[in-house]
This record gives structure tokens, sequence and C-alpha cells, in this order.
């Protein structure tokens, strides 16, 4: 029977990511046929084992614990001296400096400093004391930091009051204390120099033995990943035809598998190695200038492929735009795996008011936490009471005191009123992992759109896999997907809705202007009925009738090319023209709104929903790429041509098929509430959406393709 080993050096506990993964994949491989083992690392705990074979404690280092060690990469003695001599100078001032930082930070995030800034945003001490759970399992703010906390509080703000009135009392002292601080100073200077030339010797020695440790240090964790897996293989006896997945690995992980393929009897293994991080920072038109950061990645395949000797290795990433990327480096082709998913997802029927929104996952900056306390607030004073809408936030941090927005955010979210958000102390088992999921009627991914432009989300996909509606940020991975399902749903809303024929939008194409490109406005009578219009007035100029009960915009684009990484926004100014003091008439404009075009896609149709009956002129901008409006001509030079339409309805149409992508993150509150509006579209086409959904991204088709019975991608 052909042996499938799973191997994941970062499983310790019984719980997480890695270990859901892990378990997954391998019951699909025992459903597949295959003989299971899953090598963790050799302080795991014990978990339920159930559907796998073997289990081996194989590896002495985690993931991150391999990576940390490339941060401690060689330097040669020279340079290393020279360094020394130039910062040591310096270097107790600075190590005070740091000293004093870190105790700053922790007397902020301590209990006593949490109730401290807590009092100085107007908190009262009885408020603090009647509601003190404010950061969690393990962080309780108790009575007597609250008591601390207070008097140092009271102190401080009568030292500011009375202070004042000491002035020349601090202008007398200032000339003396000056005196004295440049005696000391030049006394401990002096000191520092006689006792640095007197040790001096006894550092260049120490720093040597220490970049001779150092300079090995990253060889000998790549070399012990490798013996390590060497000795796993000869446990467990692997024969020709059997498989090793690791799906989580990095240039460390991967030059051990390289020393370990040195030996014969492995030469009949099939080694399939996933990468599920991204090498660029930014999105496709900046990767040629990030090319140089990335000779890490590229030298490191390179070199496994030169020392790769038996077996056989097949790459991997788990979504497209990360395929495309590692391709780049042109070492390797990589290919694109499903994401499997959790079995027991599925959305429960509700069965009352209020809907739950969740977000699953740790409290961390990338994934958008920091935003939550002020959705809720946001969301409470656009009247969305408890009893229509309660939240419930996984709040456990992913390093001890956790970023600082999160942190704050969830003393934020803690001491609000019991109006229904509910704190989640992670990570969670599968059980319960699966109950949050299926439990929630709508789940946050509100993550930065350009860590995640190309890396994937599980929450995301396991939401879509049961059917919960997300809330995405439109310009990432998660957008990409969901691209194509939009279009399908705006192009039927158009030809169902629509009023007479479409009509080409004019190209102002001008080489001299800038980013921004807005048309010519010809205003006529707007009292004329877009129902009995034969031709538009004017090219770029749509007039929307007060006939119409629920008009909508149709846009229908068609670019050049695809255009990976670059967004345009379709901007809709509401135009009226007035008279000026001179009788020449002079026209205004507002923005209304303005529609993404993912230009990713080449072609494809896009709703804009009017406000209010009047004349709207049409301009096309490019979006801001890495913070900056890209100074590269005019975005028409994409288009080939843009049509549109205007239409009716007799209700309010919901703007999106599957869940809601939202531009920016100051729309964060606006994706929601569209949600909710239209909750009904969103639950079914959600549940439609998710049979298409879950049956790619599962683990049988995972298993079939490493196991070679489907193609890859």
């Amino acid at each position: 029977m052909r042996k499938f080993i799973l191997v994941d050096q970062s499983i310790k506990d019984a719980s997480g990511h890695h270990l859901e993964y892990a378990l997954r994949v391998l019951k699909a491989a025992k459903a597949e046929g295959f003989e299971t083992v899953l090598a963790v690392n050799k302080s795991c705990k014990s978990f339920n084992a159930q559907g796998i074979d073997v289990i081996d404690r194989a590896f002495s280092h985690t993931f991150w614990e391999n990576v940390s060690c490339r941060k401690l990469g060689p330097e040669r003695p020279g340079s290393l001296l020279l360094r020394i001599l130039s910062q040591k100078w310096h270097g107790w001032k600075h190590t005070i400096s740091e000293k004093r930082a870190d105790i700053a930070y922790e007397f902020q995030f301590s209990q006593v400093g949490m109730a401290y800034t807590l009092l100085g945003e107007g908190a009262s001490a009885v408020s603090l004391a009647k509601k003190y759970r404010i950061a969690g399992s393990g962080q309780e703010l108790s009575f007597g930091a609250i008591v601390c906390a207070a008097l140092y509080y009271g102190i401080h703000t009568a030292f500011d009051r009375i202070s004042p009135r000491f002035r020349w009392l601090r202008e007398f002292v200032a000339p003396v204390t000056s005196v004295i601080g440049k005696s000391i100073r030049i006394f401990f200077q002096t000191l520092r120099f006689f006792l640095f030339a007197v040790i001096s010797p006894f550092y260049l020695a120490y720093f040597i033995l220490s970049w001779k440790k150092v300079s090995q240090k990253p060889e000998s964790f790549s070399t012990l990943f490798g013996r390590e897996c060497r000795q796993l293989l000869l446990r467990i006896g692997v024969c020709e035809g059997d498989l090793v997945f690791v799906p989580t690995l990095s240039e460390i992980e991967l030059a051990g598998i390289g020393d370990c393929s040195q030996k014969r009897e492995f030469s009949g293994l099939s080694w399939h190695l996933l990468f599920r991080r991204n090498i660029f920072n930014g999105r496709e038109p900046s990767y040629l200038g990030e090319m140089p950061t990335i000779k890490t990645e590229h030298l490191a395949l390179a070199e496994f492929k030169q020392n790769f000797r038996f077996g056989e290795a097949i790459f991997y990433t788990d979504t497209i735009p990360l395929t495309e990327q590692h391709n780049l480096l042109g070492v390797y082709r990589f290919h694109t795996l499903p994401i499997p998913h959790d079995e027991s997802l599925r959305k429960l029927e509700r069965t009352s008011i209020p809907l739950t929104v969740s977000y699953i996952g740790d409290a961390r900056d990338e994934k958008g936490f920091a935003y939550l306390a002020r959705l809720v607030g946001d969301m409470r004073a656009a009247g969305y009471d408890e009893n229509r809408l309660r939240f419930r936030f996984q709040s456990n941090f992913n390093i001890p005191l956790g970023d600082v927005g999160p942190r704050m955010s969830k003393a934020e979210l803690a001491l609000l009123p019991d109006n229904g958000v509910e704190l989640l102390e992670g990570p969670f088992d599968s059980e319960t992992y699966a109950d949050i999921v299926n439990h929630s009627d709508i789940i946050l991914v509100p993550y930065d759109e350009m860590n995640y432009y190309a890396r994937s989300s599980g929450v995301f996909a396991e939401a879509l896999v049961a059917g919960v509606p997300v809330v995405y940020p439109a310009k990432s991975w998660m957008g990409r997907e969901l691209l194509e399902e939009n279009f399908r749903y705006w192009q039927s809303l158009a030809s169902r809705l629509a009023i007479g024929r479409w009509f080409l939008l004019k190209n102002p194409h001008k080489p001299e202007s800038d980013a921004v490109v807005e048309s010519s406005i010809i205003v006529t009578d707007p009292g004329f009925s877009a129902s009995r219009q034969e031709e538009p007035s004017g090219s770029n100029e749509i007039i929307v009738s007060a006939t119409l009960k629920n008009p909508v915009i149709f846009f229908r684009f068609r670019l050049q090319g695809p255009e990976p990484g670059r967004y345009a926004k379709l901007c809709i100014f509401e135009t009226t023209r007035r008279k000026a003091s001179d009788g020449r008439y002079k026209d205004h404009k507002k923005l209304s709104g303005s529609v993404l075009l993912d230009l990713r896609a080449t072609e494809g149709t896009v709703p804009f929903r009017v406000k209010k009956p009047g004349n709207y002129s049409i301009g096309l901008e490019l979006c801001p790429q890495g913070g900056t409006v890209e100074a590269i001509g005019d975005p028409w030079t994409y288009v080939t041509r843009i049509e549109y339409v205007l239409a009716d309805s007799p209700d309010p149409i919901p703007e999106q098929a599957v869940g809601a992508g939202y531009d920016s993150i100051e729309m964060l509150e606006a994706a929601l509430t569209e949600i909710i509006e239209h909750y009904a579209h969103y639950e079914q086409s959600c549940l439609t959406f998710s049979a298409s959904w879950g049956a790619y991204h599962s683990a049988q088709k995972l298993v079939r393709v490493l196991g070679g019975s489907e193609e890859r991608q």
C-alpha cells in the first residue's frame, strides 16, 4: 500500500490551523487508499488521531524557529569588529533608550497602565471596577490595579496643575543641574574609554568565536531538518511510489530536503512542496522593482535544483497569484492546489433575529482587528442595535502582548455596555471552530489588501464552503475569486432590467491629461425621460428621469488586455448648470459615487445605484497603487470600449452576488450594511455558490492532484 506522508514540523498543540489542515488531508488520503503518516514536532501533545495510521514525533524546530535562524546570517570578522568599534561608544545610551521604551511599553499594557490609559480617556474608576474584564483570559483588570492607576492619575493631574507656579524654581535649578550633568557625563565617558581599552582584546576574541557559531547556524538548522527527515523515512520504511507532502516550509526546510534526497533508497519518493507565503510585497506593477529583494528565494530554489538527487520534487502554492509570483523566479514550475475544507462546515438555518456577525482568527493588525471597535460603534449609531445585530469576535493575540491597534480595539470592545458584543478566546479545536462558522450569519474578513493580494485566507474559503456571506477587500485574492460570479450576476440584472439599448461612452483620450479624466457636459431638459430617449444628448452624459423608481446605471467594459494589480474607478458626477453674473452658464459637478473596475478581467459588467434623478457625467481615474496614484498616463489607454445602459427596478437591487467587497477600509461599514439590508439574497446566493466552491476546495481533490489521478493546474 502506498504511503501518504504529511510533514508539518510546526504541529505542537492539539488544536490550531496546522493540525486541522493535516487532519483533513490525511482523512482524504485514507479514503483514497493510502497508508497515512503524520510527522510532527517532537514536543507535540497527544490528540485525537482517528484515521491516521502512524504519528511520528520527528522534528526539533518549528517553521517559525527555522525562519528566525535566517536573521542570524554570517558576518565577516573584520566587518563585525568595525561595526562593534563604531557602535560601542554609544552602545550604553542606545541600550538604555531601548530599555526605557520596553519599560514604557510593558507599563502601557500592564494592568495599571491600561487602567491609567482608560482613566485618561474619560472612564471613571467606578465604571472600571464594575467592568474589569478588558483583555480576556488571564488579563483581568484587578481592583488593586484600578486603585493604583487612580492614585497615579490623581497625583499626575495635581502635579500638572501646580507645576506652573514653581516655574521660577525650575529656571534657578536648571543651570546647576546642567553643570552637574556635564561633569557626570565627562567622568563616565573617560571611565568607559579606559575600560574599553582594557577589555577590547577579550571583545575581539569573544565576537570572533560568536561569528563562527552564528555563521554555522543556518546550515545546522537545514542539516538537522534533513537528517530528521531521513531518519523519519527510514523508520517508517518508505517504498517506491510513496508520497511526501510538506505544506509549510521555507528555504531552510528546502535545503534540508535537498540533503535528504542524497540517499539512493529514496529514489522512488515523490516530494510535494507547498509554499503559502508571498515573495513580493506589492502588486504586479511593482514586481519588477522588487526583483532584487527576492534574491534569497531565487538562490534557494536554484541551489535545491542543483543538489536534489534522487526522487521527484513538485512545487505548489494555494492561489493563482502566488503561483504566478513563484513562476517569475524561473527555476521550477509551480502549480496551484485547492484549500482543503472541513466537511462539517454548513451554515445552520436561522430561526430568529438578530443576525450574528463574526470575526474568526487571531487579533492582528494585518487581519483588520483594529477596525472592529469603530465598526461596532458606527453600526450602533446607524440604528442597528442588539435586537437586530450581535457581534462575536475571536480576540486572542498571536504574540504575548498583541499588536498595539488590536490591543486597544479589544479594550474598547470590552468596555462597551453589554449590547451584543461577545469576545472569544481562541485558538479553537475543529469542533468549536466549525460551530462558530455554522452559527454565523455574516463573517468579516477585513484583511490588509496588499498583504492578501496574493495570499489565501482559510477563513474566507471556509465561510464560502459553509454558505456564509462574507465582507472582504475587493482588491485582494478574495476579490479575484468572486469576480466572475459578480460579473454573471450583474450581466443577468442588466439583461433583465435595462431600458432601451446600450450606448457607447466617449473615450476622451488626451495624452497630456493627468490620471483623472472627466468628460464634457451637455445639460438638456431635466424632464426628458430616459425611457423615451432614442439617442443620448451627450456621449458621456446620462440623464436619469424622476419617473424611474430605483434607477441603476450598468457599465460594460472591455480592455486591451488584462492588467493584473491595477484598478480603475468610473466616477459618476452629478452635474447642474447655473447662470453666472455675466449671463453665461457654468457647469457645477459633485461626485455622487464611483464603481471599481478590476483590470485583472479583460471584460465585465458593473452597476451603479443612482441616489436621485438628475444629470450625471462620467470620469475615469486610476486607483492608488501603494498609497500613490500611478502617474503612467491616461487610464483610457487600457480601455477598448465602455458602454452604458440605464435600468430600473421595482425594488432596490442587491449590489453584489456572494458577498460584499469594499474598495477601501473606510467602506467596511457600507459593505456590512449592504449585506444586512439584502440578507435573504446574499444567504441564498452563498448557499448556491458553496456547492461549486466546495467541490473544488476539497481535501479529496487535493489528494487526487498530489497522487496524480487529477491533472495539476
